[in-house]
């Protein structure tokens, strides 16, 4: 729900910045998988509620595929 929220305040108010971590470690990204098995990795569980775009921040990033590494590089994210 949490999650939800802050992709609706972001898509509301596109000056808004998001900030927050990603993929730091594989015991994380097994966790988040196991949260959120419909996603295909911790980065699209941010993706499908609107939280990777122009103005997001991911710290970390370590465990992050090619997949992702593109969708950051399209949707303008940093990391």
């Amino acid at each position: 729900e949490q999650l939800a929220m802050a992709g609706g305040l972001c898509r509301a108010d596109a000056s808004l910045y998001l900030q927050t971590h990603v993929a730091e470690n594989r015991a994380e990204v097994a966790w988040v998988a196991e949260l959120f098995p419909q996603a295909r990795s911790y980065l699209d569980v941010y993706e499908r509620v609107g939280l990777v775009h122009e103005r997001a921040v991911l710290a970390h990033g370590i465990w992050l595929d090619e997949a992702d590494r593109r969708l950051l590089a399209d949707r303008g994210a940093q990391v």
